[in-house]
């Protein structure tokens, strides 16, 4: 999903290290405020339900994928009519789920959908031609909603199924986004966006089912993309991560 230019700002200015210097910690959102108690009745209380109220009209002109490694989970920043709206019309996403948790299918499974923008994860780049993208209304900075936990969890776990997929290879936008070349980074660099970063929270993923995630940046790595935002390796990929009280949360990885 496009960003608006508040965020391309803030993400060049990440980049650049001016919005988020060295010593600065991230406080991102982690689990809603809720207990896995709770989650667990919720998630026996009701299937899952996928409804097709923004299935995209333009369906029929996206390509079938010729293969599924990825499933990348996002966050719209922004409320959910315009969002699913804008998801619908563009053909941004496979599902979105709804503060309330239901779920809504945009492009059907197995067609390619415009969710990753420019992105690279272990070498391969333009990852839409590989992955599911999932949005999940809210933003990068607040904690997702218990009801948003169960359905996620549920849709996750079934398109690991399908596809075969292990839980490293559930990922967030922020993981595989990268940017051009730019006045603040003569290089390709990570760090163009955070969008979804909580779903690299060890305590989010927890809730959602997921243990182990990417140890580092294999495209960091190899070198084949510098880091842009300073901070947000720390939170993608350091033993502890931390929530909006600042609490430091133990990594499960």
């Amino acid at each position: 999903m496009k960003k608006t230019i508040p965020l391309l700002f803030l993400g060049a200015l990440s980049a650049a290290g001016i919005a988020f210097g060295e010593n600065t910690t991230m406080k991102e959102a982690g689990a809603p405020e809720t207990t896995d108690e709770k989650i667990a009745q919720m998630k026996s209380a009701a299937p899952l339900i996928i409804k097709n109220d923004y299935r995209s009209p333009c369906n029929g002109e996206h390509p079938l994928r010729k293969s599924t490694t990825l499933i990348v989970l996002h966050t719209t920043e922004a409320q959910a009519k315009i969002s699913l709206e804008k998801l619908c019309e563009r053909g941004e996403a496979h599902y979105c789920v709804a503060e309330d948790g239901t779920v809504y299918r945009i492009v059907d499974r197995d067609r390619v959908a415009y969710h990753a923008g420019q992105s690279m994860w272990d070498g391969k780049e333009d990852c839409d031609e590989f992955s599911i993208g999932i949005y999940v209304v809210g933003y990068q900075n607040k904690s997702v909603m218990p009801q948003q936990v169960v359905a996620l969890k549920e849709l996750i776990d079934q398109l690991k199924t399908m596809y075969r997929l292990e839980d490293a290879q559930v990922l967030s936008h922020a993981h595989i986004a990268y940017g051009a070349p730019n006045m603040w980074c003569k290089n390709k660099h990570r760090g163009r966006t955070r969008c979804g970063v909580q779903f690299a929270m060890s305590n989010v993923r927890s809730m959602l089912g997921l243990k182990a995630g990417p140890e580092s940046d294999p495209d960091v790595k190899a070198n084949r993309l510098v880091e842009g935002d300073r901070e947000l390796p720390r939170t993608l990929y350091k033993e502890t991560k931390v929530v909006d009280e600042g609490k430091p949360i133990e990594a499960t990885k």
